[in-house]
Formats: structure tokens, sequence, C-alpha cells
């Protein structure tokens, strides 16, 4: 194989020298994000997270989304000009993988093409994406799944991690290049922030967008958002986009519905004053008009008041609805809310 980046044919000069003239020429004409409110055209993304939580089962619905031709994923819009897409896997092999995309049964597109990058390395696998860029008219674009098992010297450098960054440039001038990457583990159960991405800060500064798909200790869904946009879009930098996960088919949906970032890995805090929920009378409750209670009273959103029930402590006498709670319970439940707030100011 041919040293990166290295044949005339894939490099000619005009692409690293340019005249004045050259460059009034070239249509800088702003295009549409390939993913609305998530990633751009033509860059280099990275999308980070705790390991094993669907990082690339979902960059793999979206990879079959865009080369199906579908307009939305997840209730954002898609804008692929190519409908191509080059997946490096360096994790997973060919056998999981189909089993996945078997199961998913989505529509596919021959646009879709995997490089099993296990047993490659670096500027192996980069001459594989050469060959790929070359046998079609475009890209939309290329994954790699995960910058660790592709990535060669020292993590914390950013002398390294500016280098191996380079080996991509080119790409990024005709496709998406989107890395996939872990945060550390030491920050699995924090609050989502670039700071928690493993390795060196170069890793965060030259990607020109950065997300983060983490999950909540209190339920099972997951949460993708904006870290970091840089003339991107700010849309999902301070609420993230909340995604439901069918484990059976292994695909992930969205209603729209959106969580503050701040509120994601936080203790919920416990309900005062049960009784109040419930009307003179009442002895039951059903979740959903206990949720809807919640909501009117501390004017929060439906999550939010999900999360607050579930850590209410009210007894449940049936699936789905809840008993009326008695007044020593009452009394007890004030009690414990009361040390709590004093442990948390100590």
């Amino acid at each position: 194989m041919s040293e990166p980046l290295g044949s005339s044919l894939l490099l000619p000069r005009s692409e690293f020298r340019l005249t004045w003239s050259d460059l009034n020429d070239i249509d800088v004409q702003e295009s549409p994000m390939l993913w609305e409110g998530f990633l751009p055209n033509r860059e280099i993304a990275l999308l980070a997270g705790v390991g094993g939580y669907g990082k690339s089962t979902l960059v793999r619905q979206l990879s079959m989304a865009i080369t199906a031709g579908e307009s939305t994923f997840l209730g954002r819009r898609l804008n692929p000009v190519h409908r191509r897409v080059i997946y490096v896997s360096c994790e997973d092999g060919a056998k999981k993988t189909a089993r996945i995309v078997q199961k998913q049964r989505t529509k596919g597109s021959p646009g879709l093409v995997f490089v099993f990058a296990s047993q490659l390395s670096l500027g192996e696998a980069i001459e594989e994406i050469n060959q790929e860029m070359y046998l079609d008219s475009g890209t939309d674009m290329i994954v790699i799944d995960s910058l660790g098992n592709l990535f060669e010297g020292d993590q914390n450098s950013n002398s390294d991690a500016q280098k191996f960054y380079s080996k991509f440039s080119w790409f990024a001038e005709h496709s998406l290049v989107l890395f996939l990457h872990h945060v550390r583990k030491s920050n699995h159960a924090s609050t989502p922030d670039q700071v928690n991405i493993q390795g060196a800060g170069a890793f965060v500064q030259r990607a020109r967008a950065v997300l983060m798909l983490t999950g909540d200790r209190h339920d099972t869904d997951r949460y993708l958002h904006m870290e970091k946009e840089n003339d991107v879009s700010d849309e999902f930098k301070y609420d993230a986009l909340v995604l439901d996960f069918n484990l059976k088919q292994k695909l992930y949906s969205s209603d729209g519905e959106t969580k503050p970032i701040s509120e994601i890995n936080r203790p919920v805090q416990p309900l005062t004053d049960l009784g109040s929920l419930f009307r003179e009378g009442e002895t039951e409750l059903s979740a959903g008009d206990l949720v809807t209670r919640i909501m009117i009273k501390f004017s929060i959103k439906k999550r939010a008041a999900k999360e607050r029930l579930k850590a209410s402590g009210l007894t449940k006498v049936r699936h789905g609805w809840y008993a009326r709670p008695s007044a020593e319970s009452t009394k007890v439940q004030k009690v414990q809310s009361a040390r709590s707030a004093e442990s948390a100011v100590d």
C-alpha cells in the first residue's frame, strides 16, 4: 500500500496551493447542515459518550437513513448530497455488524460502505478510505469508530492529537468526518461536559462540532446534545434531545422532547407534601394524573415530573396506580426531605 495521502492522483498540488483568483472563484455559499441541529457538512466532528451506551448503533442508524434517502432522522432534517457513507469499523466485525443491521430492518442502500479495520494500521485504514472516496463522485460522511482504535501516539499529547487529525484534513474538505470517542470512566456519572472526554484537549479543540451521547442513572433513556459548536447550531447546547431505544430492534426514536443538560445525572429532589397532589375524597390516582399534577405544581416538563414520581416513595396499589399517603407516611417523608437538604448543605 502507498503512503497515506501521498498519491498525486489523490491530492493534486492545486489542493494545497491556490491563488487569490482561485479562492475568488470558489463557491462559498453556505450549505445546509448534513443533520440539522447536530452535524455540519465537510468538517471534523466528534461524538463522545460512555462505552456501551449505543454510539455505534446510533451512527449506523444515521448512516442508513442518509444513504436510503430519508428526509429526516430522529425528527431532524437530513441534507445529504450524495447519499453515500463510508463507515470505518475498528471494534465490531462483519458478522456482528450484519446481525445488528439485519435486526434494525431499516431501509438500506449500496451507498453505505463498511470498512472493517480492526486489523489495519492508521495508514492502511486511510488508504482504504482513499480508494473508497475515488470509487464514487462524492461522499457525505466518513465515520471512524472509534478514534482510540486508530490513534497512534500518546492520547494525552496535544501534538499527537493534532498530527492524527491532520491525516484526515483533506477528507474533511470534501466530506464530514465523524469520530466516535469515549469519556473518562471516572466521569460516567457526571453531568456531561467536554472536559470529561478522554485524551488531549486538541481532540475537542480541532473538531468543529462535539456531540455527547449520555444516559441517566434514574432511567433507561439516552440524551444527545451539542457540547461544542463552531458556526454550527446551538439549538441543543443547553437542552439534550431525549432518545428512546428499542432494545429488540436496536433502533432509536424520538418524539422531540428535550431535557436540560444540567439535570442529567443529577439526583432527583424528593417531593414534599405528597398528600396535596390528591384532592378531597381521592384515595388512589393513576400515574398519568399524578404526572400532570406534578407538572402543574412545580412548573416542570413531563419527563422531569415522571422522575419526581419515581423518586416520590408513593405506594403502588396496582400497575400504574398509586395510593394516597397516610398522615404518618407524609410526616416521615418530610423529615427525610429535611435531612437530605441538611446533608446537601454540609
